[in-house]
């Protein structure tokens, strides 16, 4: 109480442990067993605030919040597998693997711009938290089949996607890479047709000279006949 003294004061709860030179009136600031990353862990639950007035009226309001708590990832997730280019008709194999977190985070493909349906995922197992470290990896792979509306512009991009479930306004992390259709593939779309040109003239023109040469000497036959 503002006219008490002390003005404040902290009452012991079993697993709970609370800084009193971090704390006024108007904020509490909880620490968790010997300062550990576990510790800090174990403060989740649902947490109570009193706010009562002095006398003579003794008003008293009471509110009750949810508190989590997360270890967000150090950085972006992995992406490994996918090749510079593809041939329409291959299969796009590539593997994502988040860094450490508390929760482990949950990962998602992302192909142009589009979630990738779960039924071309998996799910792959790794190591679990330790006794002594409590975050942990999450891994994700993606097989697909790649068809020429993959490659919008001759290039598909592909991201791997990381957030914390559960942990309101916790950051998505991405990494993305990008794989071209092969040219071979491209070709027959970009390149012009071969003109023919260069080689049927001098056919042409030969052909024209022969059948020339040939109505001339006909012609002259016939002449040589009359004329005997």
């Amino acid at each position: 109480m503002p006219g008490s003294t002390p003005t404040g004061r902290d009452f012991p709860v079993e697993g709970v442990y609370v800084d009193v030179n971090r704390s006024d009136s108007k904020q509490v600031t909880l620490l968790g067993q010997a300062n550990t990353r576990r510790g800090k862990v174990n403060l989740v639950g649902s947490y109570g605030c009193e706010v009562s007035s002095e006398a003579p009226s003794f008003l008293t309001s009471y509110e009750v919040a949810n508190m989590s708590v997360a270890i967000p990832p150090k950085e972006r997730p992995n992406l490994q597998g996918l090749r510079p280019s593809y041939e329409t008709g291959e299969n796009l194999h590539a593997e994502c693997t988040s860094a450490p977190s508390y929760p482990a985070a949950v990962l998602a493909f992302i192909l142009n711009g589009n979630e990738v349906n779960e039924a071309f995922t998996k799910e792959l197992p790794i190591d679990g938290p330790s006794d002594d470290n409590i975050v942990s990896s999450s891994r994700l792979s993606l097989s697909l089949r790649l068809e020429r509306h993959h490659f919008p512009g001759g290039t598909l991009s592909l991201t791997c996607q990381s957030t914390l479930p559960g942990i309101k306004g916790a950051r998505a992390l991405e990494t993305t890479e990008t794989a071209t259709l092969a040219a071979s593939n491209q070709r027959l779309a970009q390149e012009p047709p071969r003109s023919g040109s260069s080689f049927n003239i001098p056919v042409l023109s030969t052909m024209m000279l022969c059948i020339l040469a040939t109505v001339e000497s006909v012609c002259c036959g016939n002449f040589s006949y009359l004329h005997m």
